[in-house]
Parts: structure tokens; sequence; C-alpha cells
């Protein structure tokens, strides 16, 4: 018979299974209604999606598989395209609700998964296929996997773990912090310890490795394409100290995980030595995934530079913990924060706040003139117009100049590259990269890079102004032969300059060449 904490729990739960299946909904109807077209970086993983391979230029596989699956059952459009995004997001908040009924009870479960699941930063990768919509619910379900491991051992969960970490990988290379993460754990945590070095923690190490080798091998064949890739982001090659960055990157993080949230996780990151020492050990499972990545990208944006979203994979542990210390903040008398004591109260105001912020992206996604009226136009720019570009590169294109017909389009922006291919893919144009430097710095660069080989004149699209002087240095005549300015709403545009290209000779990338046009030169 049931009781009355049973009840209780299968209340919670069933409130967060319901929830999180309405608002995938109406995410889903969502991305079918929405005008807001693929931005280049999602079209380049459309372009990844027609050829199965183990890895490409600046990403591991998985969001390419992604796309392959949902485009393969419903077709190229944009919806299909970015299908996987809101399902993906709806098993990481399932995994994080269980985790956190696991660890505190069924009111934290519920909690933990509603959190997430309408956290600023997911209500964008909802919106958007990209890496994050699956390398944090890969995370979540680690999380969860791990959790079960250390508490109920058995080589099940042990398999869990290793699949979970060995698909982080290869969805993106920042589950390393989960490694990170796990390894402090091990230091730490006697129990976690006797788990990992015990015949199941082996199994979960091979599988992890077994599945990130194939990734391994196709980096080692492709000059380690990828992992270049990914530390030149980080570009570490000078002293660069600049604390506005950092200061930027931590004010961003409001944006991502939301205001009220992120200061709960302060709290509870910086007051979890008070807590007894059963839920002291419990906070600390948690933390040991949130500091990795936020101490590391914190680093990075004080050298260089961090986008807002690479520490994102901080938050799937910081859920639960937020969840943890706001509901338990009155009955464990935690300190106040502020004057104010924290508890379930506030943390159901941060989540309508996020409801009601997701409310207003959703119409600023389905109606642009209602974007533009909120000052959003600069955050969509770089997602409209794309077909109305496409068809003014054509029409030049099909002009041809004086009588010539061009053999090539030569593109000087890897994004109006991947633009032009996914909105031009009934009518495909040859289309080229020009180069920058003497090596490929995009895949776009890699796969398609004008070369000397390419007979006739080329049609020049220029859409970055200081490039055009380089690349009238790599012909031997251009002739300016017309533009187009492509409107993108709310007063913004996108300008393309056309040019005819005749004899293409690049001067050679060397250190003079470098010299002349460094700032100093």
């Amino acid at each position: 018979m049931t009781g009355p904490e049973e009840l209780h729990a299968v209340r919670f739960q069933r409130a967060l299974w319901v929830g999180v299946a309405a608002l995938t909904a109406a995410r889903v109807l969502g991305l079918v209604l929405s005008p807001v077209q693929l931005h280049g970086d999602e079209a380049q993983y459309w372009n990844w999606s027609h050829e199965f391979a183990w890895g490409y230029f600046s990403k591991p596989p998985l969001i390419a598989w992604a796309i392959a699956a949902t485009t393969g059952l419903f077709g190229d459009g944009e919806a299909a395209v970015r299908l996987a995004a809101p399902f993906t997001h709806a098993f990481g908040a399932v995994c994080l609700g269980l985790l956190g009924r696991d660890m505190f009870g069924p009111r934290i479960g519920f909690w933990s998964g509603a959190v997430y699941i309408v956290m600023p930063g997911i209500w964008l990768s909802s919106a958007v296929i990209s890496t994050d919509a699956l390398l944090l619910p890969v995370w979540s379900f680690a999380l969860l996997a791990l959790r079960r491991f250390v508490d109920r051992g058995g080589w099940g969960w042990a398999a869990a773990l290793g699949v979970g970490i060995g698909v982080g990988f290869l969805a993106k290379y920042a589950t390393i912090y989960f490694v990170v993460g796990l390894a402090i754990l091990v230091a730490l945590d006697p129990a976690v310890r006797r788990r990992i070095f015990s015949l199941p923690g082996a199994l979960a190490a091979v599988i992890a490795v077994a599945l990130l080798s194939p990734n391994l091998a196709w980096n080692a064949a492709h000059e380690f394409q990828t992992v270049s890739h990914t530390a030149a982001n980080a570009n570490w090659s000078g002293p660069n100290f600049r604390p506005m960055k950092l200061l930027e990157f931590w004010g961003a993080q409001f944006g991502v995980f939301g205001p009220l949230t992120l200061v709960m996780l302060l709290a509870a990151v910086f007051g979890w030595p008070r807590l007894d020492p059963e839920a002291r050990a419990k906070a600390r499972f948690l933390i040991a995934f949130v500091l990795p990545a936020f101490v590391v990208v914190s680093a990075q944006a004080f050298i260089n530079r961090a986008n807002a979203n690479w520490a994102a994979c901080m938050y799937p542990a910081s859920c639960v913990l937020v969840a943890f210390w706001a509901s338990e903040g009155r009955r464990l008398a935690l300190p106040r924060l502020g004057g104010v004591r924290l508890s379930s109260r506030w943390l159901a105001v941060a989540v309508a706040m996020h409801v009601g912020f997701g409310a207003v992206f959703a119409a600023a996604g389905l109606a642009p003139t209602f974007a533009d009226s909120i000052g959003a136009a600069n955050a969509f720019k770089r997602t409209r117009s794309w077909d109305d570009t496409a068809h003014a590169v054509r029409a030049a294109y099909e002009r041809g100049h004086d009588g010539d017909v061009y053999a090539i389009v030569a593109v000087d922006n890897r994004l109006l590259f991947h633009g032009l291919e996914y909105y031009g893919r009934e009518d495909p144009l040859p289309l080229r990269m020009w180069l920058r430097y003497a090596d490929a710095k995009s895949h776009a660069e890699a796969r398609a890079p004008l070369t000397t080989d390419d007979a006739g004149p080329v049609l020049i699209v220029n859409e970055r102004e200081g490039e055009l002087e380089r690349i009238r240095g790599d012909f031997e005549r251009l002739v300016r032969v017309g533009e187009a300015d492509i409107d993108l709403g709310g007063g913004k545009a996108r300008t393309l300059e056309f040019f005819a290209g005749y004899g293409f000779a690049p001067v050679p990338r060397d250190a003079a060449y470098e010299l002349r046009w460094s700032p100093a030169g």
C-alpha cells in the first residue's frame, strides 16, 4: 500500500515529467513556426552531417551524427536541423531530476530538473543546434550514473558511467572537466575512490576510452585538426592579461544561469563547509563538477578571452546544488544572504523569472518585428535574410563581367560561405574560400580553398571591409562590379561588395606578409 511519502514523491516526479514534456512540445512547435534561419555554424554542422566521420575540423562528431539522424527523418529544413536540441535538453532535465531525488529527495529532484529546463542558457540552446545541446544532457547522465555507481555499485552503472564520459567526449572536449572533477573526488572521497579503483570502475574506464579512441585515431590521421583548433581558440600565445575580459565573462554568467540562481550558487559554493557532514559530502560531490570549468575558463578569460558558454558544463551540477541549498535553507539554518535567508520560495521566483524570459525569447524568435522593437535585432542578425543573400550572390554570379562567365565564387568569411552553401543548396554555386593565412583556419578553408588551379575569372564576394586590400594583392586585376545591402531588420544590414578577379596569384603568406598587415606594420 502506497504511503504519504511515496505519494508525495510521485507527485513531485510527475509534475517534473509533465512540465518537461509540455515545455519540450512547445519548443518543438516553436522550431517549426520560427522564421529564424540557420547561423553559419549551424549550416556548417549540417554540411558535416552529409558525410559520416569520427571527427570534423573544429568539433568532435556527435553533433553531425545528431543532425544526420533528424534530417534523415524530416528533411533539411531549419527545424529538422535543430530538432535534436529540445529533446536532448529534456533528457538532461530528467537525469538531473533523478539525481536530485537520489541525493536529497523528491522535492529537490523536482527543483533540480526545473532549474535546468528553464535556465536562460537552455532556452537559447534549445532553439539552435550546438555542441552544448549535446554535451550538457550527456554530462547530466554521466553525473547520474556516477552517483548511482557510488551509492549502489554494480556493473550496469559502471558501464553507464563509461558511456556517459565517452559519448561526452564525442560531443565536446570540455568533457575533460568531468574527468578533472572525478579525479578531485577520487582524491577527497573514500567512497568514490573505492568504486573507481575496482573492477567495475576499470570497466567504466575501458568503455570511455573505447568510445573516444576512434575520434583520437581520426585526429591523428588528420594532423590533429580538431585538437589544434580547440587549442587555437584559447590563444595563449602571449602574456595578454585582460581583467575586463574576465569581468565580462563573469557578468555573462548571470545571463546564462540567471541572476538569482547564480547568487544562490555562489552562496552554496562559499557556504558548503558549514553544512553537517552528510550534507557537506553531497555538496562536495556536486561542487567538484562546478569549479574546474569555472576556474579554468576564468583564467582563460583573464589571459585572453572566453565566450560565455565555455564554462556551461558547470551548470548541470549547479542546478542540483542550488535546488538543495535553496530548498533546505530554512531547515539547515543556513546563513542569510544580504539579510535574506534563501528558501524554495526564492527558487520559485527564479524559475518564474526564467519562464518569463523564455516567453519573451520565444516571442522574439517567432516575430522578428517584436525582436526589433525590444532592441534584439543585433542578437538575431546572423540568422536573418540568408535566402536573400544567396539570391543576391546568385544574381551577381549569373551576370558575369564584360561577357566573361565566372568560374568560381570566392568569399572571405566562413559564416558567409556556409550560409550560401545551405541556402543555395537547391542550385549550388561553385564556392571557394579566400585564404587569409597560409594554413586553413576553418572547415571551409580546408575543404574548398581558392587556389591557382581555379581557372577563369573569379567572382569575389567581400563582406569583411578590412580584408579588401589583402584580397586585391592576390589578383593581377580586381574590378568592382556591384554591391548588395541585405536588410536584416532593426536597422541592421549585411553589406556585400562584388569584384571580378583576374589572374589569381596569392602573395606568399610568410613573415614579411604578416608584418606588413600587423597593426605596427
